[in-house]
C-alpha cells in the first residue's frame, strides 16, 4: 500500500471479511474487464487500476489476519502436544 494513496479499512473488519470484500471487488473489475473487452461498455482504466490495488490491499489485511490465525493454531496444537507427551511421561496421561 502506497503512501500517496492509502486504504483505509471500515473499523470492526475481520480478516475473511477483508478477504470478501477484496475477492468482490476483483470480481467487478474482472467483469468490467469482460464487458470492455465484448465491447459492451467503455471503462475508466484508472477506476479499475484503483479497484485493483484496493482489493490488494484488503487481500493482504486477510492475508496478514490468517497468517496470525494460523501461527495461533500452531502454537495450541504444539503446546497440547507438549502436555500430551509431558503426562504420558510421568504417567498420569494413561487411562485405563
Amino acid at each position: 500500500m502506497s503512501k500517496e494513496k492509502p486504504v483505509y479499512f471500515p473499523i470492526g473488519n475481520s480478516g475473511p471479511d477483508d478477504f470478501r470484500h477484496g475477492m468482490n471487488l476483483l470480481r467487478v473489475v474482472s467483469a468490467a474487464m469482460s464487458a470492455m473487452h465484448d465491447r459492451h461498455m467503455a471503462v475508466d482504466l484508472g477506476a479499475l487500476q484503483a479497484s485493483t490495488n484496493d482489493a490488494i490491499a484488503y487481500l493482504e489485511g486477510a492475508l496478514a489476519w490468517a497468517t496470525r490465525v494460523e501461527a495461533e493454531e500452531a502454537d495450541h496444537q504444539y503446546a497440547a502436544c507438549e502436555g500430551r507427551q509431558a503426562g504420558a511421561a510421568s504417567g498420569k496421561g494413561a487411562t485405563q
